[in-house]
């Protein structure tokens, strides 16, 4: 096919991340490590928070949606472009990235796919959260706060 010249360029990946005004530092961290795993891959960060990506750009910084990354790794020609899911569960903000990542498959010829949320399975999500629950609940005056960023937990407990 003709269009297909255009597209010269080997893999890209995309971590598709809700963003943070505050830990976006996270974000570019997992970056660098898949960069490091994946040299010969181009690595992109797509934001969903809107929010996010204007906050950011006040402070200088240049942060893009997915639609954004990807049309714009379309363009430069990428072969397979593998979004890859940093949300922990199978939220509203992970079925996006699914319904996102199938609208781009219907027009762009590159080979587009997309990882599964980070605990896709819902008996999996709730064994875990039922676990912690069970850890923390008996015979304690303590709050527990789960933050969860890209692979990355932090669990702080707090007296009431």
């Amino acid at each position: 096919m003709k269009r297909l010249r255009h597209y010269t360029k080997g893999t890209a990946i995309v971590l598709s991340c809700f963003g943070s005004v505050v830990e976006q530092k996270r974000y570019l961290e997992l970056k660098e490590k898949v960069q490091a795993r994946y040299p010969n891959c181009e690595v992109r960060v797509a934001t969903s928070s809107r929010m996010v990506i204007k906050k950011l750009a006040s402070e200088g910084k240049d942060y893009q949606h997915l639609p954004s990354v990807l049309a714009s790794l379309d363009l430069e020609g990428y072969q397979r472009i593998l979004v890859a899911s940093c949300y922990l569960f199978p939220t509203d903000e992970h079925k996006q990235v699914e319904l996102i990542t199938q609208g781009f498959k219907n027009f762009s010829l590159s080979a587009i796919d997309h990882t599964p949320a980070i605990i896709h399975h819902t008996h999996c999500a709730t064994d875990l959260l039922s676990a912690i629950n069970e850890r923390f609940s008996h015979g304690s005056d303590l709050n527990l706060f789960v933050h969860h960023a890209p692979l990355i937990w932090t669990i702080r407990v707090t007296k009431q």
